[in-house]
């Protein structure tokens, strides 16, 4: 496959671990994507070792599609697991100028290649679409109101030249990029290998930028249990404790809430009240700006009940990630 004269050749690479339940309709969504798109495009999706049918489902689907392929991973590159791993492999087999990055149980936008890779991002070796979660109940809903309020913090952060994160779901990097940093083989493993890749290519002078607009728009199956979700934000939390100070004093306030208000109502409960009624009231009325600047209909009950759900979260999270237990991801434990 070779590019045209005037557009790039495109590889997205996708790691894919029992996902039997989701992989097609990721598959679905990037060919109608593709279809949209005038750039040369492969797709490349890494089969880890599933145990499930994700593999055979895969194989069939892309017969007669010679844009995608599929690879088995069956072994580790150096120091390398888990998702950096598959990433690392597929990234070896990629032609592409620019590698797109997304999971297994996300929908992209029909509009994905030509909104994270336009005149607007040019000059930057890492793009970051937005995601949400599919809205299936109300602890989905509530996860999504979530990313939407902090992926909009970590876009007006990203405009203003602070390098927070980038998000491994929803991510273009320029294959000039990837290589100057030596490809996830050079650099240190980290299972939340998306912030350990962005860390490494702005730590070497390379622009970034973190887009918050529909065009970008995927949709992400949600995280559904309390243990599975604490457990994901286990994992995140590595990430996030090796970022800027600003993003960790953030999540030891929002963990702390659960102790810092029932003090601040003892020392003065009308002000106590106001405070709690203006910090309510801005949270709901922020996150109706950011519905309508996506087009999105609120939930109401999810809106109004989210601030609970929140200080209920990190009230947890906290102290389940200082507790001493492995940290599992994809039916792996970690240390």
């Amino acid at each position: 496959m070779k590019a045209n004269s005037t557009k790039p050749l495109v590889s997205v690479l996708i790691a894919a671990r029992n996902e039997s339940a989701n992989i097609i309709n990721c598959l679905d969504a990037l060919e109608i994507a593709i279809s949209k798109s005038d750039y040369d495009i492969e797709v490349l999706v890494g089969n880890d070792r599933s145990t499930d049918h994700t593999a055979a489902l895969v194989f069939e689907w892309i017969q007669n599609r010679p844009q995608f392929r599929l690879l088995n991973i069956s072994h580790n590159v150096r120091h390398l697991k888990a998702k950096a791993n598959v990433l690392a492999q597929l990234a070896q087999e990629a032609r592409g100028d620019f590698f797109f990055i997304t999971d297994a149980d996300i929908s992209v936008p029909p509009t994905w290649f030509s909104a994270l890779m336009n005149p607007q991002t040019s000059h930057c070796a890492v793009v970051t679409g937005l995601t949400l979660i599919k809205p299936k109940n109300l602890q989905a809903k509530w996860q999504s109101l979530e990313w939407q309020q902090a992926l909009y913090w970590i876009h007006v952060l990203s405009e203003r030249g602070f390098a927070v994160t980038s998000m491994g779901n929803n991510m273009l990097v320029s294959q000039k990029a990837y290589s100057a940093v030596g490809g996830y083989e050079n650099i240190p493993f980290s299972i939340t290998e998306d912030f350990e890749l962005f860390k490494q290519v702005a730590q070497r002078g390379f622009q970034f930028k973190n887009l918050y607009q529909k065009d970008c728009l995927a949709w992400s199956e949600p995280t559904l249990g309390l243990k599975n979700l604490l457990q994901q934000r286990k994992r995140w939390m590595h990430g996030a404790m090796q970022s800027q100070w600003f993003l960790r004093l953030f999540l030891l306030f929002n963990s702390l809430q659960w102790l810092l208000w029932p003090l601040f109502f003892v020392y003065s409960f009308q002000l106590a009240a106001l405070v709690f009624v203006v910090k309510y009231s801005a949270h709901i009325f922020s996150l109706l700006i950011l519905h309508k600047k996506l087009d999105l209909r609120p939930n109401w009950f999810a809106l109004l009940s989210f601030e609970f759900y929140n200080m209920f979260l990190y009230g947890l999270l906290l102290p389940y990630y200082y507790w001493p237990s492995k940290t599992v991801w994809k039916s792996r434990n970690y240390e």
